[in-house]
Order: C-alpha cells, then sequence, then structure tokens
C-alpha cells in the first residue's frame, strides 16, 4: 500500500471536499519531476490507470489493472486503511473536543479517575495528572482526539485504558492513544495550545516522541476486527503479517508478526523476509508510509525519490512469486504536494494485481477499496468480509 498516492480528484470532491478540486498526486509529480524512476509499476501497468498524468505507457501491462473510489468520508489514513481491510465506513461526526470535553470527563470520571482543566481557558483534559486528553492539532478540525502521555511515567497500557473510555463516548473518526520517552507530563502541558479554530491539544511533533520507543493505537469509530481481512484470514490458521503504518491502524490479534517500520527499504526488506517465512502460504499486509509523508511536506522531489525506492522494492519482490502468489498494490488516497495544502486529497487510487498466472485485463473503477480485502480473503480461502466485491474472478478467468 503506497500511502497517499492519488491518481485524480473524485467526481464528489466539490461536495466533500472542495479544497482538493484539480488535485492529482501522480500528475503533479509527473509534471514537477519529469520522468519518474518506476520502471516496475509502469511495467505492471500505471501508465494505463492514469495517462492523463503524462506517463506513456511502457507496453502491455504485466498485471490487472484499475481505480478504486474511496468509500469514505473525507481522505484519512485510519479510514483509508481499514477500508482497505474491509471494513463499511461509517460516516464520523466532526466535533471540535469544546463540543463533547464535558461528556467525556464525566465518563472518565464515573471509571474512578481524577480529571481536571490541563490548561486555562482550554478545552483540553489532564487525566490522573499525567495524560492529556483533547483535540489533534495535526488535522483538520472536529476530526481526531488524542490521548498522550509519558511513558517514563506511566505504562502505555494506561494510556490505552483512558483512550478507549475517550472511545466509547465519542463519535469522530479516530482517538489516538500515544506515548513517548524522554518527555514528562510537564513537556506535554508545556506544549498545548489553543488554536484560533478553537482546538485545544498537544502540539505532537514538538515533543519530538517519533522514533523506536514511541507506542500508539489507533481508535476508529465503527471498526471492528473480526470482520477485516487481516483477522479473517489468521481465523483459517494461516499466518498474517503486519509492516509498517498497516501495523498500527489496523488491529489483528491474531496476527503473527507487527512491526510499524517507516523507513521505506525496511519496509520492504520485511515483505521479503516475511514471503520467504511463509512457503505454504499467508498474507502480508504492509505500507509504504513515507510517500505520504512526503505529501505532507509538499515536496515532490523526496516524494519521487521515496517512490522510486519502493518501486526498486517491488521490482525484487515481483522476482520471488510464486505460483499461487498473489500482489495487489493500491493507495489509501491522495496527498497531491502541489495542490495548495499539506492534507491528504481526496483522490482515486490506483489498482494492481500481479502474479503467476494472473490475467492483465481492466478491473475498472472499484465502488471501494474494500474490493481488495474481498479479493484476498476469496484467494486464501477466508470468510468474506463484511463489505467489498472480490474480483478476483476477473484475475484467475480461463
Amino acid at each position: 500500500m503506497l500511502d497517499g498516492f492519488g491518481v485524480g480528484a473524485m467526481d464528489d470532491v466539490a461536495d466533500v471536499q472542495p479544497r482538493d478540486a484539480g488535485a492529482h498526486t501522480l500528475a503533479s509529480l509527473v509534471r514537477s519531476q519529469g520522468a519518474l524512476e518506476i520502471p516496475s509499476l509502469m511495467r505492471l501497468g500505471l501508465g494505463h490507470i492514469a495517462p492523463e498524468a503524462g506517463l506513456e505507457p511502457a507496453g502491455p501491462p504485466l498485471a490487472a489493472w484499475g481505480r478504486c473510489n474511496l468509500a469514505h468520508w473525507g481522505a484519512d489514513t485510519f479510514a483509508g486503511h481499514n477500508e482497505i481491510q474491509g471494513n463499511r465506513p461509517r460516516r464520523p461526526v466532526i466535533s471540535l473536543f469544546s463540543e463533547v470535553a464535558g461528556q467525556v470527563r464525566s465518563h472518565l470520571e464515573g471509571a474512578g479517575h481524577r480529571v481536571e482543566e490541563a490548561i486555562p481557558g482550554g478545552s483540553a483534559l489532564l487525566v490522573d495528572g499525567q495524560i492529556l486528553v483533547g483535540d489533534n492539532l495535526e488535522t483538520d478540525p472536529g476530526r481526531i482526539y488524542n490521548v498522550t502521555g509519558a511513558l517514563d511515567a506511566i505504562p502505555f497500557e494506561q494510556i490505552l485504558q483512558v483512550g478507549r473510555l475517550v472511545r466509547q463516548v465519542v463519535q469522530v473518526s479516530r482517538v489516538i492513544a500515544l506515548g513517548g520517552v524522554g518527555i514528562g507530563v510537564e513537556d506535554i502541558l508545556a506544549h498545548t495550545r489553543t488554536t484560533p479554530a478553537g482546538q485545544t491539544g498537544v502540539v505532537t511533533p514538538a515533543l519530538h516522541i517519533y522514533n523506536e520507543h514511541y507506542r500508539v493505537r489507533h481508535l476508529g469509530y465503527g471498526i471492528d476486527p473480526a470482520v477485516q481481512a487481516p483477522s479473517l484470514v489468521a481465523s483459517t490458521g494461516l499466518p498474517v503479517a503486519m509492516i509498517g503504518k498497516m501495523a498500527d491502524v489496523v488491529e489483528c490479534p491474531g496476527a503473527r508478526w507487527r512491526d510499524p517500520v517507516v523507513d521505506t527499504d525496511a519496509v520492504m526488506e520485511q515483505v521479503l523476509a516475511q514471503l520467504a517465512e511463509m512457503p505454504d502460504g499467508g498474507f502480508i499486509a504492509a505500507t509504504v508510509q513515507e510517500t505520504d509523508l512526503t505529501g505532507h511536506e509538499q515536496d515532490p522531489a523526496r516524494y519521487a525519490d521515496v517512490l522510486a525506492r519502493a518501486d526498486r522494492g517491488i521490482a525484487r519482490l515481483l522476482d520471488r512469486l510464486r505460483p499461487g502468489d498473489l500482489l495487489i498494490i493500491l493507495a489509501d488516497h491522495g496527498n497531491d504536494p502541489l495542490i495548495g495544502h499539506s492534507l491528504h486529497t481526496r483522490e482515486q487510487v490506483p489498482l494492481l494485481a500481479a502474479g503467476p498466472g494472473v490475467r492483465p485485463v481492466p478491473l475498472g473503477v472499484r465502488a471501494t477499496m474494500a474490493d481488495v480485502a474481498a479479493t484476498v480473503c476469496e484467494h486464501l480461502g477466508a470468510p468474506a468480509p463484511e463489505f467489498g466485491a472480490s474480483f478476483l474472478p476477473l484475475l484467475m478467468e480461463n
């Protein structure tokens, strides 16, 4: 999964996310960087998916190719990942934390926690003198709440418990429980701000906790892991590996391997290593996150470099596919580095499916990315997810 790699604005963008009108992540990369170093993606058929991007198709495609629409509202990494795994998106409520702070406080106090105002005049809450609950300041207002703690003072499980209690009474897209080392509650409070939009929360990047000690759990609205592809495949006894951001945002208690690695080369190495560990089959779900990060930075040159690194990993992966293996490549939304803002863009995403015996046929425009989960489950003999229609018959027809 190439995070944030879109191929053109959705038809509904004027109604859902007007700021993304004209978004096309791939076209912006081609326009600003010229020829991209992605021979594997081109051989598979990327040029056939988005000829309007200015890519010349590299001969007949080796993979089945198409596009997917986003069924979730907006353009969200968490919702996108979970849709890909077969979740039927529920439309969340958009609400600043100030609108629910009283309800959250009562619920936490009812569960035995001590709750007080975090900073004067702000809506954020300080729980048990250690955990700050408030708005996420790195996304659109009213979409996500953060539950932040210092791991040198309290265990992550305590932060997660508070996060789960918050999740029980709010209907925003996500509640993120997170913690880092090398900080104390005084640092968390020192970096808590109230924005002009009315949000009160922690400026998380200023804490400098995004390292190997960082702990995070994303708690989504209306998400049931039991009806998603990873858990359904695990229920058959086949091994499941979750790599990169996939390990952070999709729950699968039965996964054999979870590694939320960020570096693109490390992600691809993990995929290759897990493939070698599954001689009798299994499911590997992996995210290349650095494409999305460079989109947020509005840095098309770095984005193109990350995409080239991912492409080299894909080339190695294609060489190691065995009879019966199925490789599916897609994205979760767009992140056009030239759109004029640093947020996700609501775009269709590319869809490529390859492997020994897979027919290179057009897959059309799929109604939802959940079709991937349905295809994975059918291919591996697992029960169908709650959402999505399998395109496996198109791949395997004689």
